[in-house]
């Protein structure tokens, strides 16, 4: 090869490499409204969506559009958007939250299509993880995902920053329904679990 031909060369693969990161840089963040609008969206797709945002473990739940525009968040931030999304979309979804030794972890469970949308398996080729509905099936596959047990599982509703636990399942078998459970806020959250349990660690052993 003369020392022209590989000259060009050179120019050609750094243009390429240029093109390629102004691309990354220049790609839209996703927005509340282009999934609102989606018609066609579904569990799945939902989840695809966000397969290439980072992991990031913050004591607070984000807003969506500050998790949307940020591209990066936890278990809670994707289990709160996808509820409000898919409820939108005529789905039936649940939000439970599992504790474990050391880790609490959220996810959101659909009904129509018995399957819960888990953060952690957000890239998976098949990003919904079936069960048979209970809350002890969810934890039990949630929790060996961590490579633990786990020790309660709970189903919580999440409205304008206020969670209320709606119904506990503790894994001795005791069962408490909280249906006028007080609400807690966000930073009252942080200020007591989060501040003292690792919530969302990445684990992906389904």
């Amino acid at each position: 090869m003369s020392d022209n031909a590989k000259i060009t060369r050179s120019i050609l693969t750094l243009a390429l490499l240029f093109i390629t990161a102004v691309t990354a840089v220049a790609a839209p963040a996703l927005t509340l409204e282009e999934l609102q609008r989606d018609a066609t969206l579904t569990p799945e797709r939902l989840a695809a969506r966000f397969a290439n945002f980072k992991f990031e473990l913050r004591a607070e739940v984000q807003a969506p559009r500050q998790f949307l525009a940020r591209g990066a968040g936890d278990c809670d931030d994707f289990a709160t958007l996808a509820a409000d999304l898919l409820r939108a979309k005529g789905y039936t979804p649940h939000l439970i939250e599992i504790r474990m030794p050391g880790y609490l972890h959220a996810v959101c469970y659909i009904e129509e299509t018995r399957s819960y949308l888990d953060f952690n398996v957000r890239a998976a080729s098949r990003p919904a993880v079936p069960c048979n509905g209970s809350l002890t099936d969810i934890a039990r596959k949630v929790a060996r995902s961590f490579n633990t047990e786990w020790t309660a599982v709970s189903e919580f509703s999440w409205r304008n920053g206020d969670e209320r636990t709606l119904q506990t399942v503790h894994r001795n078998g005791q069962h408490t329904v909280a249906a006028n459970a007080i609400p807690a806020s966000a930073a009252a959250r942080a200020a007591t679990a989060r501040a003292a349990i690792p919530v969302c660690r990445v684990a992906t052993n389904y």
